[in-house]
């Protein structure tokens, strides 16, 4: 399903604290394999914590993620 409005970041009060991290680290230019080795976790479950995100962010790729950089910073920085 589409989103029904690009501007509603209200999903982000359902993302875990890791997937909040992971997508942090990935909108400042790191890698997956970056982020695994950053947090001592494997690369599959970084990259599970972003499918996470991105599914209940309900976009479908990573162009799409990124488009909601600029709110779903603005929402972290609210410290929710």
């Amino acid at each position: 399903l589409a989103r029904n409005d690009p501007d509603d970041v209200s999903s982000l009060h359902h993302l875990t604290r890791c997937e909040n991290d992971v997508l942090t680290f990935l909108f400042n230019g790191m890698s997956l394999r970056e982020i695994a080795e950053l947090q001592h976790r494997s690369i599959k479950t970084i990259s599970a914590h972003k499918c996470n995100a991105m599914r209940k962010l309900q976009v479908k790729n990573d162009s799409e993620l990124f488009s909601l950089r600029k709110q779903i910073s603005q929402q972290f920085a609210c410290g929710d």
